[in-house]
């Protein structure tokens, strides 16, 4: 299931809690202490902008930036400003947690470990 057009979110867990960030929801960031907290602390200070979807708004304006300069970068044969190897590297620590969770031990991404 997905939020039309699509939610701009970032859940962390940990073994104490966790925490969630939705640019989407006012709050923005809300803190979870424990693994019976199902209400949530919000974070204060983090602005919530809700017209991020109309022109004008931050990630109307994030995208066309994006697309315009990966379509740019393609005609002068340069590298785009955004690396898509940053991507591999978040699967990179997405896959560490997994197997932190698994092991219940730390587990380290080396820096640069993109590829």
């Amino acid at each position: 299931m997905s939020e039309v057009p699509h939610s701009e979110r970032l859940e962390l867990y940990g073994t104490e809690g966790g925490i969630l960030v939705d640019q989407m929801s006012d709050p923005v960031v809300k803190l979870f202490r424990g693994q019976h907290d199902y209400q949530g602390e919000a974070v204060a200070g983090v602005p919530f902008g809700p017209d991020a979807w109309h022109p004008g708004g931050w990630h109307y304006e994030s995208v066309i930036t994006e697309v315009t300069d990966y379509v740019r970068a393609l005609v002068e044969g340069r590298p785009p400003l955004i690396d898509s190897g940053d991507t591999v590297y978040a699967m990179r620590v997405v896959e560490a947690a997994y197997e932190s969770i698994q092991s219940g031990k730390t587990v380290t991404v080396p820096a640069g470990a993109q590829l």
